[in-house]
């Protein structure tokens, strides 16, 4: 009797196992929009939480706006030390940094040959599946790691895994989403390249956007 329990509790082991490994990373399959909050901790500097907004069309567009872009790599390389807000615009390839209230500036700061297009919709691909946690809602959110130089963490709603709850870029990066604000549905006049951006010439020399 003990070791036929033995067996039936290997067996539900292993069936529990081989569900969780047969579980595809999410896609992000359709277009989005979502707000979120971010902190941002360096050396030296400390940590700064800052709000925004993204929206995202597989394949085709990417826009992220920072309320205020100070700690963001590329746009403090810009104006270093200005509160200022901050778009990444990401059109046919290119990626523009756009301040609207600083002078409505806009450049041209690196293009998809260069690792700056339009994120992959298939990002989480290699991601190791760390399984299931609750929020103190009880919320059900899963969650998947992307191994590199850093820790790169997604965690989405267990029953609709393409909703961001929050992405973790260790040590120094934290977006935590608004999933209540997620929607697929995006108006076409908030995805156009300004015509700032259009006419815009290359970011400064001396920015970051020249080292990638």
């Amino acid at each position: 009797e003990n070791m036929n329990s033995i067996l039936a509790l290997t067996f539900v082991a292993l069936v529990a196992l081989s569900t969780v490994s047969s579980l595809s990373p999410p896609v992000w399959d359709t277009p989005f929009y979502a707000t979120f909050n971010e902190t941002t901790k360096l050396p030296l500097i400390g940590a700064h939480t800052t709000t925004g907004r993204y929206w995202f069309v597989p394949g085709k567009t990417q826009r992220l706006d920072r309320k205020n872009g100070r700690y963001d790599r590329y746009c403090g390389s810009i104006h270093p030390l200005t509160d200022t807000s901050c778009i990444h615009w990401v059109s046919e390839g290119v990626r523009y940094l756009h301040f609207p209230d600083n002078k409505n500036e806009c450049c041209k700061c690196c293009d998809a040959s260069h690792g700056c297009g339009v994120l992959r919709n298939d990002w989480l691909r290699n991601a190791t599946d760390e399984g299931v946690y609750h929020t103190d809602d009880g919320t059900a959110v899963h969650r998947w790691n992307v191994h590199g130089l850093q820790d790169n963490i997604y965690d989405g709603l267990e029953d609709r895994q393409q909703v961001p709850v929050q992405i973790l870029q260790e040590p120094n990066d934290f977006m935590y989403f608004d999933y209540k604000s997620y929607t697929n549905t995006i108006d076409p006049a908030d995805i156009e390249l300004p015509d700032v951006c259009k006419k815009a010439g290359k970011c400064p020399l001396f920015s970051l956007c020249t080292i990638v």
